[in-house]
């Protein structure tokens, strides 16, 4: 019996010395993943001297999704170190107000060369360096993405810095026609930058840099949709695991899928202010206007009258779906209760899940509108306000 116990105990000290070394294991493995994650921010910009850097995270903790943070540059110095999980692009804002372009109403044109982009990912060390003159003439390096974005930055920045130029300037100017020469010359501009980013992306389609850049121009509107399908099917399908390669798969099959004539995507959801679920499908047998809006849109809430007005004289005929992009739902909830719109809403949901309809719908603008037909089917697409949507339902009721 001596002999058993004593063994027992070896054997229950053997299996806590094990443990205690599978813990601590567990401990080191925690702190090595930790490190890994770490991303470091460094350098120096001429001309910043002591302020910050304002940016936003991707965060999925936060109801919009973004976590607002900053860096401090001393004498134009800095340094930064968080972690990330994944590959992302970053957008930093410096706190510097000469280089803003001012608009005679108030506020600023958000010009891209007026900010800083770099890519960061779990052990990333990025190193910036330049200067601000008018514009943030400075440039990320350190990698391989870093510095292709750089090559690009570095040619398309000096034009769109002349852009917010002329559009600062087109502002306060009140010969309409010296007015309208400066708005040519800002479209020449913009259709420039444009093709330089085409070309950038068509010569380097094994580059998360053109997946990020061939996104953000789909988003934009700035290249037709059979050029994005033809230069999404030449890119690299090793880069298929990245995020803006799965945007741009949404954003092409939303092409796609969205063409008159083809069954509308399936909107299925509990994405509603009171959380319950939503079936597109329930409205089938009536016409339905999809209205792609947010309360921060101008021409979306402008025209929001004429909506209800328009559903209210033909609501034995249509339904109106609200698809609101960028409020949280106290705000959404608010403007609705004050302005007494009653048609059902869902809120868009950024990411890859199924509730991201923007990308769902290729939604490049806003007010976007879909009409859509008794048995499902979309009739036809209006980007921007203007009474063509109306005009048209009206022709379809009076054929009925």
């Amino acid at each position: 019996m001596k002999k058993i116990n004593h063994l027992t105990r070896v054997v229950f000290i053997l299996i806590a010395f094990v443990a205690f070394l599978s813990c601590e294991t567990k401990e080191e493995r925690k702190e090595i993943k930790k490190q890994d994650n770490t991303v470091k921010i460094s350098g120096e910009i001429k001309g910043m001297g002591t302020t910050s850097f304002f940016m936003r995270y991707p965060d999925n903790t936060k109801e919009k999704k973004i976590r607002n943070d900053s860096i401090m540059v001393i004498d134009g110095k800095f340094s930064f170190t968080d972690s990330v999980d994944h590959f992302m692009a970053l957008r930093l804002f410096p706190r510097v107000k000469r280089i803003l372009k001012n608009s005679k109403g108030g506020g600023y044109y958000p010009i891209s060369s007026n900010r800083l982009l770099i890519f960061i990912y779990p052990g990333a060390d990025v190193k910036i360096k330049g200067e601000i003159s008018d514009f943030v003439d400075a440039y990320p390096s350190g990698d391989p993405e870093n510095e292709l974005l750089a090559k690009l930055h570095k040619k398309v920045n000096p034009f769109l810095n002349e852009i917010g130029d002329l559009m600062a300037k087109s502002s306060f100017e009140e010969d309409k026609d010296k007015k309208e020469l400066l708005i040519k010359d800002i479209d020449k501009l913009n259709e420039k930058v444009d093709n330089i980013k085409k070309e950038f992306i068509a010569d380097h389609l094994s580059s998360k840099t053109a997946l990020y850049y061939l996104e953000d121009m789909i988003t934009r509107g700035q290249v037709d949709e059979d050029k994005s399908i033809e230069l999404f099917g030449k890119i690299d399908p090793k880069l298929s695991d990245n995020i803006y390669y799965k945007n741009l798969k949404k954003r092409i099959a939303g092409i796609t899928s969205t063409k008159a004539g083809q069954p509308v995507p399936v909107i299925k959801t509990t994405s509603t202010l009171d959380g319950k679920e939503f079936n597109l499908e329930s409205y089938r047998g009536k016409y339905v206007m999809i209205d792609f809006w947010g309360t921060w849109c101008a021409p979306c809430v402008g025209e929001m009258p004429h909506v209800k007005e328009f559903l209210a004289k033909h609501k034995d005929q249509m339904e109106v779906l609200g698809v609101n992009y960028g409020d949280t739902k106290k705000r959404l909830q608010t403007f609705l209760n004050k302005n007494d719109y009653p048609w059902q809403q869902v809120i868009d949901v950024k990411g890859e899940g199924l509730n991201n309809f923007v990308a769902k719908f290729n939604v490049t603008s806003f007010p976007t509108k879909f009409i859509i037909s008794p048995d499902g089917k979309i009739l036809m697409k209006y980007v921007g306000d203007g009474n063509e949507p109306f005009e048209y339902l009206e022709s379809l009721f009076s054929k009925s």
